[in-house]
């Protein structure tokens, strides 16, 4: 319903065009990972709450073997992911 009501707004689309829009897209991404390891996170947490997002990501890669330990953020010299959000958030102001 988001997302309809989104194109609804932006583009002046039905709402039941947006979720046509909406179902296509979705089938065919779930048709197109079939088979794959895929971790589902929900936008408004991601934006709401990105480090906790972002360590279940990381936790869900390091169970998958996709990365290693040494490269947890948390043990790294890189700057943290709550530190890249923070500095875009105070630029946009």
């Amino acid at each position: 319903m988001e997302v309809a009501a989104s194109l609804t707004k932006r583009d002046g689309l039905s709402t039941l065009t947006g979720l046509a829009l909406w179902a296509t897209y979705n089938r065919a991404m779930l048709r197109d990972l079939q088979g794959a390891r895929v971790h589902v996170c929900n936008y408004a947490d991601l934006v709401e709450h990105p480090v906790e997002v972002l360590t279940d990501v990381a936790a869900s890669l390091r169970d998958w073997g996709e990365v290693r330990d040494d490269m947890d953020s948390r043990k790294s010299s890189r700057p943290s992911s709550r530190s890249f959000v923070e500095t875009r958030s105070s630029t946009r102001t």
